[in-house]
C-alpha cells in the first residue's frame, strides 16, 4: 500500500509594496481598515483565514497587523519606543 503525497498549496506571493506606515505595538482593527482602504469584510475575512479571531472594535498586536497589511501591499514598520519619562 502506497501513501499518496499530499499536494502542498502553492504559496501566493504578496503584492508589491505600494505604501509604508508606522504602527504602535497595539493597533485597532478599524485603523487597519482605514489604512488599507479595504472593506471591513475583506480585512476581517483575511484575519479569519490567518486565525486572528477578533472583530473591528478590537485591537491586535503589531506582528498580526503587519502580516495583514502586507497582504494589501502595505509595509508596516514599528513605531520606535520612546520610553517613559518621569
Amino acid at each position: 500500500m502506497k501513501l499518496k503525497e499530499v499536494s502542498k498549496r502553492a504559496s501566493v506571493p504578496a503584492p508589491p509594496i505600494t505604501k509604508k506606515v508606522t504602527l504602535p505595538g497595539v493597533v485597532a482593527v478599524r485603523f487597519l481598515i482605514d489604512v488599507s482602504g479595504q472593506e471591513p469584510e475583506t480585512v476581517t475575512g483575511l484575519m479569519n483565514n490567518l486565525h486572528i479571531l477578533v472583530d473591528i472594535n478590537r485591537s491586535i498586536d503589531f506582528a498580526a497587523a503587519q502580516k495583514i497589511l502586507r497582504q494589501f501591499g502595505i509595509l508596516a514598520e514599528r513605531e520606535p519606543f520612546t520610553g517613559l519619562t518621569i
